[in-house]
C-alpha cells in the first residue's frame, strides 16, 4: 500500500570521488542518470516506486526507482530523504535541496488494465518502438535549426522522428502533410483526441484543468501539446511532449536543458491537446496463437514471474558432517624444524621427505596450496581427502587436505594439499537478501561443513542477490566488491591453520621491510604489450535508426609515444553512458603494466597474500617507497632454510607509483 511522507530531495550524479561515491549503485548496477533512479533510505526496499509530490519543479508527478543508498541518506524525525540520480555537477548545484512529499510504492499515472486471451492491438507493438527510441534521446541537444540532426531535436521533431522509427509517418489534421512546426501539429490518422471534446476547441479552453492527464488516465505513448507562450502567441500550440513509461513526460525542453525527463504536471495549466495512437500502449497483453484452445488459453494467464526464493523440492543420500579436525591438537616429539603429518583413519603418520615443501597463497579466487614429494617407506598409506597438517619451526603454517597424488618409478609420492578454500571452487545457486558480506560467509560455511575463525563486520547490507550457477569464490567476490563501492574498504579472504577468516586489509600491516639488503633478486617488467591501450573505441548498433554509433576517447601524447594501441568493443545495453565509459576505460587502460616479484627473502610465515609490506626498493624508473599488498607469496622450506617470493600490487587494480 501507498504511504505519503514528508521528504527532503537532494541530487548526485556519477562520478568517482568520495562525495558522489563511484559510478555503480549498492547493488553493483551502472548509474544511470535517463533512469530516473534514487537512493533511499534502508529501510525502503530496492525497487520501491517513489512520486515527488510538492517541490514546486517540474519534477513534480515524477516516479523514481529505488536502486542506491548513501550513508547520509536516513529518515530525520519524520522526514524521509531521498538523493535523486541527476546526470551532471551543474544539475545538482541548480537543484539543490527542495522539500516536499513523497508517495512511498507509488504507481504511474495510469497504469494499463491487464489483459488475457487477447490480441495485442498493433498500438503496442508501435508505441514500444515509439518509447524506445525517445528513451535513447534522453540527455542530447536541443535545436530548431538542426531539428533533424543526428543527435539534436526541437519539441516536435522528438516526436515525429520516434514515430517514424516506428514506421508511422506523422500528418497534419488539415493539410496531410508532413509535420513541420510545433504551431500545427495536431495529428489525426491513427489517433484519437482525448482532450477537449473536438479539434476545434484546441487552445480555447486554457488554462485546463489542474491534474488534468491524471484525470484523464494518459498511457505510454500519449501525446501531449502545451501553450507555454500564451501572451505571444495565444491559443496556439507552442510545445508538444510524450508520456514515458516512468510516469511522466519526455521532450525536447529548450536549448539549455535538451530532451529530458519531466513530471507529469510540468506546464500544468497549459495543456492545448491530448491524442492517443491506436488504443494505446498496453505492455501486459498476452498473446495467443489459438484463442478457442483452452490450453492456450491457460497458458496465456500464466505471467511469468521473477524468481525471488529457492525452494528445495528433493535431497537424496545422507547429509555430510563437518571434517575430522583432531589432527590439529596432535603433539609430536618430532625435533625437525619441518614437520609435516598427514592423518589416514586413525593413523598419524610423518612421511619421509624427499626434498623441498612448498606452501603458496594468492589473494583472491585460489586456495592455500601444499605441495611437498615423500618416499614410499613401508607402513606409509594415505588416500586422497586425507588430512594433511605443516608446521616449521614450532609455527602453525598449513592445515588441509590431500587432493592429489602423483607417483614415479622410485616409490616418490609427489603430493598437492589444499585448505578449505578449496570448497570454495563449489558452484551453487542461492538467492539472498538483506546480508552483509561477513553474514553471507557464514551462510557459505555452513552449508558446506567448513570451519571458521575472525570474520569481521564488513557492515554494509545487501538488499538481494540472485546468485546462478557460480563459484562460492564468485559469489562471496561479487559481495565483498559491492562493499568496497560502497565502503572503500578491501576484505581479504583466507584459510587460517584450518579456520576460514575475513578481514579488513587495513588491520593487516605486517612489521616487515623489504630493501635491497633482504632481497636476492627481483623480477621488475613493464610493459605496454599487454592490457595498455591509449585509445578506446565503443560503439553501439542502434536499430532504430539503422546506425553504429561510435564513441572514442584517446591520448594523443601517448599515442605519439607508443603508437596507436586500441581498445574496441561492442556495447549493447540500453541506458550506459557511453561517453562516460570510454574516459573510464581510457583511465584505467592507458598507463604501462608494472609487475614486481621479490626473490628469495628470508621466510617469514605471517606473510600471505592479503598482507601489506613496506617496501624500499629502486627499480630503475621509479624509486619505490610504499606498502603494497601481498597478492601471491610462495614460501620455499628445503634443508633447514626458509625463503620466499612475494608478487606484489599497489592496489585492488595492481597499480602502484614511487
Amino acid at each position: 500500500m501507498a504511504q505519503t511522507v514528508k521528504a527532503l530531495f537532494t541530487a548526485y550524479y556519477p562520478a568517482d570521488n568520495k562525495m558522489e561515491g563511484g559510478f555503480f549503485d549498492a547493488q553493483g548496477n551502472r548509474l544511470n542518470p535517463a533512469a530516473h533512479t534514487c537512493a533511499a533510505p534502508k529501510s525502503i526496499p530496492f525497487g520501491t516506486r517513489i512520486k515527488i509530490q510538492g517541490t514546486g519543479t517540474s519534477l513534480d508527478g515524477m516516479l523514481y526507482t529505488v536502486t542506491d543508498r548513501g550513508g547520509a541518506i536516513k529518515v530525520r524525525g519524520d522526514v524521509y530523504q531521498f538523493d535523486l540520480l541527476m546526470s551532471s555537477k551543474a544539475e545538482c548545484n541548480n537543484w539543490g535541496r527542495k522539500n516536499g512529499t513523497a508517495i512511498i510504492g507509488a504507481s504511474a499515472a495510469q497504469p494499463a488494465a491487464k489483459t488475457t486471451n487477447a490480441q495485442p492491438d498493433q498500438s503496442t507493438a508501435v508505441l514500444k518502438k515509439v518509447l524506445s527510441y525517445v528513451d535513447a534521446q534522453v540527455g542530447k541537444a536541443y535545436s530548431q535549426a538542426n531539428r533533424f540532426g543526428a543527435n539534436s531535436f526541437d519539441c516536435s521533431s522528438l516526436i515525429y522522428r520516434a514515430f517514424q522509427a516506428a514506421g508511422i509517418k506523422l500528418v497534419h489534421k488539415d493539410t496531410g502533410g508532413a509535420v513541420t512546426t510545433s504551431n500545427a501539429e495536431v495529428y489525426a490518422q491513427g489517433f484519437t483526441l482525448l482532450y477537449p471534446d473536438s479539434y476545434g476547441q484546441i487552445g480555447k479552453n486554457l488554462p485546463s484543468p489542474s491534474g488534468l492527464l491524471s484525470t484523464l488516465g494518459v498511457k505510454p505513448g500519449d501525446i501531449v501539446f502545451y501553450n507555454t507562450m500564451s501572451t505571444t502567441r495565444a491559443n496556439k500550440i507552442t510545445h508538444v511532449a510524450i508520456v514515458n513509461e516512468q510516469g511522466g513526460i519526455t521532450h525536447a525542453a529548450n536549448s539549455k536543458r535538451g530532451v529530458v525527463r519531466d513530471g507529469l504536471t510540468a506546464h500544468n495549466g497549459k495543456i492545448c491537446a491530448v491524442l492517443r495512437y491506436g488504443t494505446g500502449y498496453s505492455p501486459d497483453v498476452k498473446t495467443t496463437e489459438n484463442a478457442g484452445s483452452t490450453t492456450d488459453a491457460n497458458a496465456a494467464k500464466q505471467e511469468k514471474k521473477d524468481i525471488t526464493q529457492s525452494v528445495l523440492m528433493n535431497t537424496a543420500g545422507t547429509a555430510a558432517a563437518y571434517r575430522d579436525m583432531s589432527i590439529l591438537q596432535v603433539s609430536t616429539d618430532i625435533s625437525a624444524k619441518a614437520e609435516l603429518l598427514i592423518v589416514c583413519g586413525d593413523s598419524v603418520q610423518a612421511p619421509i621427505l624427499k626434498d623441498k615443501i612448498q606452501w603458496e597463497t594468492q589473494r583472491k579466487g585460489s586456495p592455500g596450496k601444499l605441495t611437498f614429494t615423500c618416499i614410499k617407506a613401508p607402513g606409509l598409506s594415505f588416500q586422497e581427502g586425507d588430512a594433511v597438517r605443516f608446521r616449521y619451526d614450532g609455527k602453525d603454517v598449513f592445515f588441509g587436505y590431500v587432493f592429489t597424488k602423483q607417483r614415479d618409478k622410485e616409490h616418490h609420492i609427489k603430493v598437492t594439499a589444499y585448505d578449505q578454500l578449496r570448497y570454495f571452487k563449489n558452484k551453487d545457486t542461492i538467492i539472498y537478501y538483506n546480508k552483509t558480506a561477513s553474514e553471507l560467509l557464514k551462510m557459505l560455511a555452513a552449508d558446506n561443513r567448513l570451519q571458521l575463525g575472525t570474520v569481521e563486520d564488513t557492515g554494509w547490507k545487501i538488499e538481494k542477490r540472485n546468485e546462478s550457477d557460480a563459484t562460492l569464490f564468485d559469489i562471496l567476490q561479487t559481495a565483498l566488491d559491492i562493499t568496497l563501492r560502497s565502503k572503500q574498504k578491501i576484505y581479504v579472504l583466507y584459510d587460517d591453520f584450518g579456520k576460514i577468516c575475513l578481514r579488513d586489509m587495513e588491520t593487516m600491516t605486517l612489521d616487515i621491510l623489504i630493501n635491497g639488503e633482504n632481497t636476492e633478486n627481483f623480477d621488475y617488467t613493464t610493459s605496454i604489450d599487454k592490457d595498455t591501450f591509449n585509445r578506446v573505441k565503443l560503439y553501439h548498433d542502434n536499430s532504430e535508426t539503422g546506425k553504429r554509433e561510435i564513441y572514442i576517447a584517446q591520448s594523443g601524447a601517448d599515442m605519439n609515444q607508443w603508437g596507436v594501441l586500441q581498445y574496441c568493443e561492442s556495447v549493447s545495453n540500453e541506458g550506459v553512458d557511453m561517453k562516460s565509459k570510454t574516459d573510464t576505460l581510457l583511465k584505467l587502460y592507458n598507463r604501462k603494466t608494472r609487475n614486481l616479484t621479490v626473490k628469495k627473502i628470508l621466510g617469514d610465515i605471517r606473510a600471505r597474500a592479503g598482507m601489506r609490506v613496506a617496501v624500499d626498493l629502486g627499480l630503475g624508473d621509479i624509486n619505490l617507497k610504499s606498502y603494497l599488498i601481498i597478492e601471491k607469496a610462495v614460501h620455499t622450506f628445503e634443508s633447514g632454510r626458509h625463503t620466499m617470493d612475494l608478487t606484489l600490487v599497489g592496489g585492488e587494480r595492481g597499480e602502484f607509483i614511487g
